[in-house]
């Protein structure tokens, strides 16, 4: 391995060091939490650090694009947020279900040992906050995953065979467009046991349409280009023709929209959350925290207004890069005729 790669994998680490402060050496050899941050960060940064110069060029160039400097502070954020959720047990120094004393920590206001309060059991809010970020962008992005991949498969399929097909396929996503997502979600939310695994099959499930029209758009377009009806003039299977040339093709709009759902999917799990209907005990989410907060307002205001912050920043990171990307990957949008919200 080049030495000069090391810097990837070692660039940050003294930083969360430092963040963690001096019990962060002992944690580190110790705690399983620990143990799997690091192997975390193997993880993310290994690859890179072995990947070609041809594909790190490409990532600086992906960042490169982003010419208005509230996209790339959108960026920032979002790689930050990432970073916090993935190095959470690292960042903190309060376990987050670590109960103080029913008297003395119970409603301890912000302060040097606990930065952002404590709740009613004496908890470390930071501490939630910060391993909230987990389970809230987890299911924000797992949703986001299972929506576009199952309104890409649908609106190729539409746009790819056409006749009757399309007519099918279409009308069902109109049909799914004229219920009201809320009520759709709160239904299927109220059939299921509460759990970050049904969160994110609900939300997916009920977040696909916007992405089929898109797909289908491009990839009406695509069908018509020269490339790909040669490929299907020399018998190159349809999948395969989908799969080489047309789908690429609309990863840019995609990707855009994908960005900008991130930030609604959020809202909506922290909604539910608020609720009842979303994420429980032990699991911690920023909803959650929001929800266990909203009856001291007054005398602990901390409890909801830092987790409420936290959702504030990371949909507004989330839509500064979307409308970044959007503007700078898809055309139509440069030109005022077209746009990816629906």
């Amino acid at each position: 391995m080049n030495p000069r790669r090391w810097w990837i994998l070692a660039a940050a680490l003294p930083c969360v060091l430092v963040l963690h402060g001096a019990e962060a050496g002992r944690m580190l050899l110790g705690l399983e939490g620990e143990a799997a941050a690091v192997a975390a960060w193997l993880a993310v940064f290994w690859p890179f650090a072995w990947a070609k110069a041809t594909w790190r060029r490409r990532a600086i160039e992906w960042v490169a694009i982003l010419r208005d400097p509230l996209s790339r502070a959108g960026l920032f954020t979002v790689l930050g947020l990432a970073f916090v959720g993935i190095f959470a047990p690292l960042l903190v120094v309060h376990s987050p279900d670590l109960m103080g004393d029913a008297v003395i920590d119970r409603y301890a206001a912000p302060s040097v040992s606990h930065w952002m309060g404590t709740d009613l059991l004496g908890r470390d809010v930071f501490s939630r906050v910060v391993h909230g970020a987990r389970v809230s962008l987890g299911i924000a992005v797992a949703s986001v995953v299972v929506s576009v991949g199952l309104g890409t498969m649908i609106g190729a399929l539409a746009a790819w065979h056409g006749r009757w097909v399309d007519g099918v396929l279409m009308r069902f996503t109109d049909l799914a467009l004229a219920f009201p997502r809320l009520f759709l979600v709160l239904l299927l939310v109220a059939l299921v046991e509460p759990g970050p695994g049904w969160i994110v099959v609900v939300l997916g499930a009920t977040g696909w349409m916007g992405v089929a029209r898109v797909v289908r758009g491009q990839v009406l377009q695509q069908r018509e280009v020269e490339y790909v009806e040669a490929a299907r003039a020399l018998g190159v299977p349809d999948l395969e023709v989908l799969r080489r040339h047309v789908l690429p093709a609309t990863l840019a709009p995609v990707l855009a929209l994908s960005t900008l759902r991130v930030g609604n999917a959020i809202l909506a799990e922290s909604f539910l959350s608020f609720l009842g209907l979303g994420v429980q005990d032990p699991w911690v989410s920023w909803g959650m925290l929001i929800r266990a907060g909203r009856d001291n307002l007054v005398d602990a205001w901390w409890l909801a207004v830092f987790p409420g912050a936290a959702i504030t920043w990371t949909v507004l990171g989330f839509n500064l890069l979307g409308d970044g990307l959007r503007d700078a990957l898809d055309p139509r949008s440069l030109s005022g005729t077209g746009s990816l919200d629906d």
